[in-house]
């Protein structure tokens, strides 16, 4: 994978694969050896050459498993739920899926709640 990268931000601006690039823009810098799940978006260290996830990648990431957390535990609030004894523990569940970022800078420290038993 190949990626045109901002020279101000590192940030990743574009990614593709198996491209021939005639001109690169001034304010990119051109970059060969990227990971094969790279994105725009991605942050690049030129110190050592290596490609991450910036924050709002990762945030992003968080959100989407703790949306299929939460419909994946919809039918828990049901009136007909097979779980009714630990409905409460359910709704408290689904209560810290809810506020998982709430205040949160570092997605790296995010820590998912257990499912109730």
């Amino acid at each position: 994978m190949d990626a045109f990268v901002y020279k101000d931000t590192n940030i990743v601006q574009c990614v593709f694969f198996g491209a021939e690039v005639d001109e690169v823009p001034s304010s990119v810098i051109f970059v060969t050896g990227a990971p094969e799940d790279i994105e725009a978006g991605w942050i690049y260290d030129p110190s050592n050459k290596t490609f991450s996830k910036s924050n709002a990648l990762k945030f992003d990431d968080i959100r989407a498993k703790r949306d299929q957390l939460l419909k994946d535990s919809d039918y828990t609030q049901l009136d007909d739920s097979t779980y009714p004894s630990t409905q409460d523990a359910w709704k408290t569940y689904r209560q810290e899926l809810r506020d998982i970022t709430k205040g949160v800078t570092d997605p790296d420290t995010i820590v998912f709640p257990e499912e109730p038993k």
